[in-house]
């Protein structure tokens, strides 16, 4: 986000920023060794970085969307998909 923001992006949209898992699979590829209760320990620091992130980065002239299917992160507004490729 803050790179596209450096390069002047003024609509920053999020596709798969969930910050949870399903059935004990940490990411996309299975299971990580190192994250074995990842809703206690990354995605509780991942939310307050990105959180911040929302307060420094999006200004006037710049709008962030989330349009992850599932709505664990609150810092951006949410939108649909179709509005997400409508961009």
């Amino acid at each position: 986000m803050q790179i596209a923001v450096y390069m002047d992006f003024t609509e920053v949209v999020y596709l798969g920023l969930d910050l949870c898992h399903q059935q004990g699979r940490t990411h996309f590829f299975g299971q990580d060794f190192r994250s074995r209760e990842p809703e206690s320990t990354e995605f509780p620091g991942m939310t307050r970085m990105l959180a911040r992130a929302a307060e420094v980065v999006v200004s006037p002239g710049v709008s962030v969307g989330n349009a992850s299917p599932i709505a664990t992160l609150e810092a951006f507004e949410r939108i649909s998909y179709a509005d997400a490729i409508a961009l």
